[in-house]
């Protein structure tokens, strides 16, 4: 008999949380990966000019909807 397993989502690799406790030791994202995340950020800014909404920016991006929400509010 199988088991019912939830969906998994689908999230961009690169924005998927660190799994190796470096929060807990003080760090936070890396140079690296804030350049990347800012990158993307950049990219939802050009949807936006483009009239595109949050959903459709989220679902290419590959990132949360809030996500795209709390950008185009800052």
């Amino acid at each position: 008999m199988t088991t019912w397993a939830p969906p998994r989502r689908t999230q961009h690799p690169e924005l998927r949380p660190e799994r190796s406790g470096r929060r807990d030791r003080g760090g936070g994202p890396t140079a690296e990966r804030q350049v990347f995340r800012e990158r993307v950020r950049m990219e939802a800014v050009g949807m936006f000019a483009d009239g595109r909404g949050s959903t459709e920016i989220a679902k290419e991006l590959l990132v949360s909807v809030r996500s795209v929400q709390r950008w185009h509010q800052a």
